[in-house]
């Protein structure tokens, strides 16, 4: 029985130092992302940025960079999350599915009454996937200024249904055409169903569950925490409470967060922690869109680089970017506040990608046994440098073969050098100005990375 035990406490040890581990790199890597973050918003010449991500060992990291008008932009504001709020209302919508208080394939007229210009036999499932028909009411001619003339009036649900809306675009299930009315419609359903206010739906079904509490739907959650406005230009700062717009916003993308808990979200929902497997894989299934995505119930899956992502985008004031990668199991959240810079964050997005996937690869190999052989400590000096860098190794065997490898922020290999001596003389000229990560492998082994910085 003792030798049992013994085991079995050996075997928790193991497990719990592998899992230190790991996050310990997590850690390691937040100077990179910070960097990054920084460089992105130079590059793209964007006042400012945050950004949040969860790794596949749970660990997170968030961070801002810019300017919440004269001060600093901070990572603990909210943002708005903008359409990306689509996926909540399709993941109440499947759970709703899965209790079976609906069915997808149920028509909107058994939950509504008749609302005019919207056709009788639409589905849920045609609305959820932007297959209604229904004319979008962002895009009537009055919309624009009665939002921005009247800023400061709340507009309900049902008064944008009376006031913005045209007749039908195509026949239901015949096209794909996106449409912000087509999730008016499913908040509503929601509401019915569940005979609770959205907000209320939204924090009983998915915000409280996964513990965020940083996360609301504005004009209808109170909050006292910093809400951000947006840049309209280098020199122009809108940060009023826009209550129009965010209002009529509502279960089309009137949900507002901070980046760390946005990205809990996003890597909980596609993770499938929110609903079965079925429901996941039906989220997945619509239309193609171009660019090899396809557009299903509320998010969008797509491919880049040989592997696919589930996410979608939200833009008001701000942009915003939630991305989920299926094989590596982070999500990452890209949040701008400068008014119509879909490209810049678009841009942003991918290199973070880039990077994470190389953070996850290099955290994939890394193992109890590994890391236990990870005694060979190395040094660099001067770090930051302005000419050469010395490289040097502690407790090196002769038999073992050293290999370099140097990075960008972006991920890619700058440089590669196997060494066959104990230090070795790393010049700016080799690299570059910047900041870069230095990995060790001994005999094929990740041992370490460190961050190397010329100036």
């Amino acid at each position: 029985m003792k030798t049992i035990i013994q085991k079995l406490v050996f075997a928790l040890f193991i497990c719990l130092f592998s899992l230190s581990m790991k996050a310990q790199m997590n850690i390691t890597w937040a100077d990179t992302l910070n960097q990054l973050l920084d460089q992105c918003r130079t590059n793209e010449s964007m006042k400012g940025v945050a950004a949040g991500v969860v790794f596949s060992d749970g660990s997170t990291w968030s961070s801002a960079s810019g300017y919440h008008g004269l001060n600093n932009l901070s990572k603990d504001y909210l943002y708005d999350i903008g359409s990306n709020t689509k996926s909540m209302v399709a993941t109440i919508i499947l759970q709703m599915e899965e209790e079976g208080k609906l069915s997808i394939d149920d028509t909107l007229y058994q939950f509504l009454q008749p609302i005019p210009n919207v056709s009788y036999g639409i589905t849920l499932k045609q609305l959820l996937s932007h297959r209604s028909g229904v004319f979008s009411y962002t895009e009537h001619a009055n919309f624009s200024g009665e939002i921005n003339t009247y800023d400061k009036k709340f507009w309900h649900p049902d008064s944008i249904l009376v006031h913005f809306m045209s007749p039908q675009k195509f026949s239901p299930g015949s096209s794909f055409e996106y449409s912000n009315t087509n999730y008016l419609l499913l908040g509503k359903v929601v509401e019915v169903i569940d005979n609770k206010a959205l907000n209320v739906v939204l924090r009983d079904r998915i915000f409280d569950p996964i513990g965020i509490d940083s996360i609301y739907l504005d004009q209808y959650d109170p909050y006292s925490l910093v809400k951000t406005g947006a840049w309209l230009s280098s020199s122009n700062y809108f940060d009023e409470d826009f209550i129009s717009f965010m209002s009529s916003a509502w279960a089309a993308g009137g949900v507002v967060s901070t980046p760390k808990d946005f990205a809990k979200y996003t890597k909980q929902l596609f993770s499938g922690q929110l609903f079965g497997a079925a429901s996941l894989q039906k989220m997945q299934q619509g239309t193609s869109i171009g660019g090899g995505g396809t557009y299903g119930l509320g998010a969008i899956k797509w491919n880049y680089k040989g592997k696919t992502y589930l996410g979608h985008g939200g833009t008001t004031l701000q942009n915003s970017e939630m991305e989920y990668s299926v094989s590596s199991d982070f999500s990452l959240i890209i949040m701008n506040i400068d008014y119509g810079f879909y490209n810049e964050t678009a841009r942003t997005k991918l290199k973070f990608i880039d990077l994470l996937e190389y953070i996850e690869d290099q955290q994939a190999s890394i193992g109890f046994v590994e890391s236990i052989q990870s005694k060979f400590e190395f040094e660099t000096f001067p770090n930051p440098s302005s000419d050469i860098m010395n490289i040097e190794f502690k407790e090196q065997n002769e038999n073992e073969v050293f290999t370099l490898e140097i990075r960008d922020l972006t991920g890619k290999i700058i440089m590669k050098q196997q060494l066959d001596k104990s230090s070795y003389i790393l010049k700016k000229a080799d690299v570059g100005t910047g900041v870069f990560v230095l990995s060790l492998f001994a005999d094929g082994k990740w041992v370490e990375n460190k961050k190397l910085v010329f100036n």
